[in-house]
Protein backbone atom coordinates (compact mmCIF):
# COMPACT_ATOMS: atom_id res chain seq x y z
CA UNK A 1 0.00 0.00 0.00
CA UNK A 2 2.52 2.34 0.60
CA UNK A 3 4.70 1.97 -2.37
CA UNK A 4 1.15 2.90 -4.55
CA UNK A 5 1.17 5.84 -2.34
CA UNK A 6 4.59 6.71 -3.52
CA UNK A 7 3.79 6.12 -6.98
CA UNK A 8 0.67 8.51 -7.66
CA UNK A 9 3.51 11.64 -6.35
CA UNK A 10 4.85 14.06 -8.92
CA UNK A 11 8.64 12.70 -9.74
CA UNK A 12 10.66 16.16 -8.78
CA UNK A 13 10.09 19.38 -8.02
CA UNK A 14 8.27 20.76 -11.48
CA UNK A 15 5.34 18.63 -11.03
CA UNK A 16 5.05 20.05 -7.61
CA UNK A 17 4.68 23.78 -8.95
CA UNK A 18 8.25 24.93 -8.98
CA UNK A 19 11.20 25.64 -11.85
CA UNK A 20 14.31 23.98 -11.27
CA UNK A 21 16.07 27.58 -10.30
CA UNK A 22 13.76 27.13 -6.98
CA UNK A 23 15.55 23.98 -6.32
CA UNK A 24 18.41 25.83 -4.06
CA UNK A 25 15.43 27.81 -2.19
CA UNK A 26 13.52 24.92 -1.35
CA UNK A 27 13.80 21.70 1.29
CA UNK A 28 15.08 18.38 -0.23
CA UNK A 29 11.70 16.20 1.35
CA UNK A 30 8.95 19.09 -1.18
CA UNK A 31 11.56 18.32 -4.21
CA UNK A 32 11.04 15.19 -3.45
CA UNK A 33 7.06 15.08 -4.62
CA UNK A 34 5.47 15.79 -1.12
CA UNK A 35 2.84 18.63 -1.52
CA UNK A 36 2.02 18.42 1.62
CA UNK A 37 4.95 18.89 4.20
CA UNK A 38 5.44 16.20 6.61
CA UNK A 39 5.64 18.29 9.65
CA UNK A 40 5.74 21.82 11.49
CA UNK A 41 9.72 22.45 10.53
CA UNK A 42 9.70 21.40 6.55
CA UNK A 43 6.21 23.58 6.48
CA UNK A 44 8.71 26.42 7.81
CA UNK A 45 11.59 25.87 5.71
CA UNK A 46 8.42 26.00 2.68
CA UNK A 47 7.38 29.25 3.62
CA UNK A 48 11.21 30.62 4.12
CA UNK A 49 11.86 29.77 0.50
CA UNK A 50 9.12 31.06 -0.66
CA UNK A 51 9.73 34.82 1.01
CA UNK A 52 12.98 34.33 0.35
CA UNK A 53 11.91 34.06 -3.53
CA UNK A 54 9.47 37.37 -2.94
CA UNK A 55 11.98 39.41 -1.72
CA UNK A 56 14.61 38.76 -3.95
CA UNK A 57 11.25 39.43 -6.60
CA UNK A 58 10.48 42.44 -4.94
CA UNK A 59 13.87 43.81 -4.87
CA UNK A 60 14.30 43.71 -8.63
CA UNK A 61 11.03 45.39 -9.22
CA UNK A 62 12.34 48.05 -6.90
CA UNK A 63 15.99 48.54 -8.73
CA UNK A 64 13.65 48.57 -11.86
CA UNK A 65 11.44 51.05 -10.69
CA UNK A 66 14.33 53.32 -9.58
CA UNK A 67 16.03 52.88 -13.20
CA UNK A 68 13.10 53.74 -14.96
CA UNK A 69 12.36 57.06 -13.07
CA UNK A 70 16.42 58.10 -13.44
CA UNK A 71 15.49 57.65 -17.56
CA UNK A 72 12.48 59.14 -17.30
CA UNK A 73 14.19 62.01 -15.33
CA UNK A 74 17.27 62.10 -18.08
CA UNK A 75 14.03 62.17 -20.73
CA UNK A 76 12.26 65.37 -19.35
CA UNK A 77 16.12 66.48 -18.95
CA UNK A 78 17.05 66.24 -22.69
CA UNK A 79 13.69 67.74 -23.61
CA UNK A 80 14.74 70.83 -21.95
CA UNK A 81 18.08 71.69 -23.13
CA UNK A 82 17.06 70.53 -26.27
CA UNK A 83 13.96 73.28 -25.98
CA UNK A 84 16.19 75.40 -24.51
CA UNK A 85 19.15 75.08 -27.51
CA UNK A 86 16.02 75.73 -30.39
CA UNK A 87 15.01 78.96 -28.61
CA UNK A 88 18.28 80.07 -28.00
CA UNK A 89 19.19 79.59 -31.96
CA UNK A 90 15.84 80.78 -33.09
CA UNK A 91 14.62 83.19 -30.95
CA UNK A 92 15.34 86.79 -29.44
CA UNK A 93 16.66 86.52 -25.94
CA UNK A 94 15.21 89.84 -24.84
CA UNK A 95 11.62 90.11 -26.75
CA UNK A 96 11.18 86.35 -27.65
CA UNK A 97 10.41 86.99 -30.80
CA UNK A 98 11.93 85.20 -33.32
CA UNK A 99 15.02 86.28 -35.25
CA UNK A 100 16.89 86.78 -38.52
CA UNK A 101 17.76 83.25 -38.49
CA UNK A 102 14.06 81.54 -38.12
CA UNK A 103 13.03 84.10 -40.57
CA UNK A 104 15.65 82.80 -43.02
CA UNK A 105 14.08 79.63 -42.49
CA UNK A 106 10.00 81.12 -42.79
CA UNK A 107 11.07 83.43 -45.65
CA UNK A 108 12.36 80.59 -47.50
CA UNK A 109 8.87 78.06 -47.19
CA UNK A 110 6.76 80.95 -47.81
CA UNK A 111 8.54 81.38 -51.19
CA UNK A 112 7.85 78.14 -52.44
CA UNK A 113 4.10 78.29 -50.93
CA UNK A 114 3.71 81.46 -52.70
CA UNK A 115 4.94 80.61 -56.11
CA UNK A 116 2.99 77.60 -56.02
CA UNK A 117 0.02 79.15 -54.96
CA UNK A 118 0.86 82.09 -57.04
CA UNK A 119 0.77 84.80 -53.67
CA UNK A 120 2.49 87.72 -52.83
CA UNK A 121 5.03 87.53 -50.17
CA UNK A 122 5.94 91.03 -48.66
CA UNK A 123 8.50 92.06 -46.41
CA UNK A 124 8.20 95.31 -44.07
CA UNK A 125 11.37 96.45 -42.49
CA UNK A 126 10.50 98.57 -38.81
CA UNK A 127 13.33 100.97 -37.42
CA UNK A 128 12.62 102.63 -34.40
CA UNK A 129 13.37 106.37 -34.95
CA UNK A 130 15.53 108.03 -32.69
CA UNK A 131 15.43 105.20 -30.07
CA UNK A 132 19.31 106.17 -29.16
CA UNK A 133 17.70 109.61 -26.98
CA UNK A 134 15.60 106.44 -25.23
CA UNK A 135 18.81 104.56 -24.23
CA UNK A 136 20.58 107.94 -23.12
CA UNK A 137 17.97 109.97 -21.34
CA UNK A 138 16.16 106.53 -19.33
CA UNK A 139 19.14 104.09 -19.25
CA UNK A 140 19.44 101.08 -21.53
CA UNK A 141 17.29 99.04 -19.07
CA UNK A 142 14.45 101.48 -19.70
CA UNK A 143 14.86 101.00 -23.64
CA UNK A 144 14.58 97.10 -23.52
CA UNK A 145 11.43 97.66 -22.00
CA UNK A 146 10.24 99.72 -25.12
CA UNK A 147 11.91 97.37 -27.26
CA UNK A 148 9.84 94.45 -25.64
CA UNK A 149 6.77 96.45 -25.83
CA UNK A 150 7.09 97.14 -29.33
CA UNK A 151 7.68 93.42 -30.28
CA UNK A 152 4.10 92.72 -28.48
CA UNK A 153 2.31 95.31 -29.92
CA UNK A 154 3.82 94.25 -33.61
CA UNK A 155 2.74 90.71 -33.02
CA UNK A 156 -0.53 91.68 -31.72
CA UNK A 157 -1.10 93.80 -35.07
CA UNK A 158 -0.49 91.60 -37.53
CA UNK A 159 -2.27 88.20 -38.43
CA UNK A 160 -1.69 84.42 -37.18
CA UNK A 161 0.50 83.55 -40.36
CA UNK A 162 2.63 86.55 -40.43
CA UNK A 163 5.90 86.38 -38.86
CA UNK A 164 7.20 89.53 -36.79
CA UNK A 165 11.01 89.01 -35.48
CA UNK A 166 13.60 91.16 -33.96
CA UNK A 167 16.15 91.74 -36.88
CA UNK A 168 19.11 93.46 -34.86
CA UNK A 169 18.80 96.21 -32.16
CA UNK A 170 15.97 98.70 -33.03
CA UNK A 171 15.06 96.87 -36.11
CA UNK A 172 12.11 94.43 -36.43
CA UNK A 173 10.93 92.80 -39.30
CA UNK A 174 7.30 91.52 -40.28
CA UNK A 175 7.09 89.07 -43.45
CA UNK A 176 3.53 89.01 -44.42
CA UNK A 177 3.13 85.67 -46.56
CA UNK A 178 0.29 84.61 -49.54
CA UNK A 179 -0.90 88.04 -49.69
CA UNK A 180 -3.44 88.59 -52.25
CA UNK A 181 -3.65 91.76 -52.78
CA UNK A 182 -0.53 95.03 -52.60
CA UNK A 183 -3.15 97.12 -50.68
CA UNK A 184 -3.23 94.60 -47.70
CA UNK A 185 0.59 95.35 -47.66
CA UNK A 186 0.11 99.07 -47.26
CA UNK A 187 -2.59 98.43 -44.98
CA UNK A 188 -1.15 96.47 -42.11
CA UNK A 189 2.10 98.85 -42.39
CA UNK A 190 0.14 101.76 -41.36
CA UNK A 191 -1.68 99.65 -38.33
CA UNK A 192 2.14 98.78 -37.25
CA UNK A 193 2.98 102.51 -37.56
CA UNK A 194 0.31 103.21 -35.20
CA UNK A 195 0.63 100.89 -33.07
CA UNK A 196 4.07 101.70 -32.31
CA UNK A 197 3.10 105.78 -31.92
CA UNK A 198 0.76 104.86 -28.88
CA UNK A 199 2.58 106.04 -25.74
CA UNK A 200 4.50 104.24 -23.50
CA UNK A 201 4.35 104.58 -19.85
CA UNK A 202 8.11 103.60 -18.75
CA UNK A 203 9.32 104.46 -15.33
CA UNK A 204 7.12 107.27 -14.63
CA UNK A 205 7.89 108.71 -18.02
CA UNK A 206 5.40 108.83 -21.44
CA UNK A 207 7.43 107.81 -24.50
CA UNK A 208 6.57 108.42 -27.43
CA UNK A 209 7.87 107.50 -30.70
CA UNK A 210 7.91 106.97 -34.74
CA UNK A 211 8.68 104.40 -36.57
CA UNK A 212 10.12 104.50 -40.82
CA UNK A 213 9.18 101.76 -42.64
CA UNK A 214 10.40 100.35 -45.68
CA UNK A 215 8.56 97.55 -47.48
CA UNK A 216 9.58 94.83 -50.33
CA UNK A 217 7.18 92.59 -52.44
CA UNK A 218 9.02 89.01 -53.87
CA UNK A 219 10.31 88.21 -56.19
CA UNK A 220 9.44 91.85 -57.55
CA UNK A 221 12.07 93.88 -55.32
CA UNK A 222 14.59 90.41 -55.03
CA UNK A 223 14.89 86.68 -54.57
CA UNK A 224 16.31 85.99 -51.34
CA UNK A 225 16.63 87.72 -47.84
CA UNK A 226 19.53 89.71 -48.16
CA UNK A 227 18.40 91.13 -51.74
CA UNK A 228 15.00 91.70 -50.19
CA UNK A 229 16.27 93.84 -47.12
CA UNK A 230 18.86 95.41 -49.46
CA UNK A 231 15.69 96.76 -51.22
CA UNK A 232 13.86 97.67 -48.08
CA UNK A 233 16.93 99.36 -46.54
CA UNK A 234 17.01 101.85 -49.04
CA UNK A 235 12.96 102.74 -48.56
CA UNK A 236 13.38 102.94 -45.05
CA UNK A 237 16.29 105.29 -45.37
CA UNK A 238 14.03 107.52 -47.41
CA UNK A 239 11.34 107.25 -45.22
CA UNK A 240 13.33 108.06 -42.08
CA UNK A 241 14.26 111.60 -43.35
CA UNK A 242 10.28 112.86 -42.94
CA UNK A 243 10.62 111.26 -39.10
CA UNK A 244 10.06 113.05 -35.79
CA UNK A 245 12.44 112.44 -32.90
CA UNK A 246 11.58 110.40 -29.99
CA UNK A 247 9.65 112.64 -26.93
CA UNK A 248 10.01 111.56 -23.37
CA UNK A 249 7.49 113.59 -21.12
CA UNK A 250 7.41 112.94 -17.26
CA UNK A 251 3.90 111.54 -16.19
CA UNK A 252 4.55 113.66 -12.68
CA UNK A 253 5.39 116.99 -14.34
CA UNK A 254 2.34 116.64 -16.65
Amino acid sequence: MKDSVHEQRPADGAAAGFAESDAAHCPPDYLEGELVPRDLASAQRVIAALQTRATRQQARIDRLETTNRRLEHERSMLTVRDTQVYRFAYFDELTGLPNRRLLNDRLHQAMAQGARHDRLLALILIDLDDFKSINDRLGHVAGDRVLCAVGARLSQTTRDADTTCRYGGDEFVTMLPEVEDIRVIDAIAGKLQAAIAAPYRIDGYDVRMTASIGRVVFPYDGESLNALMRSADRGLYRAKRTRSPATITSVAVR
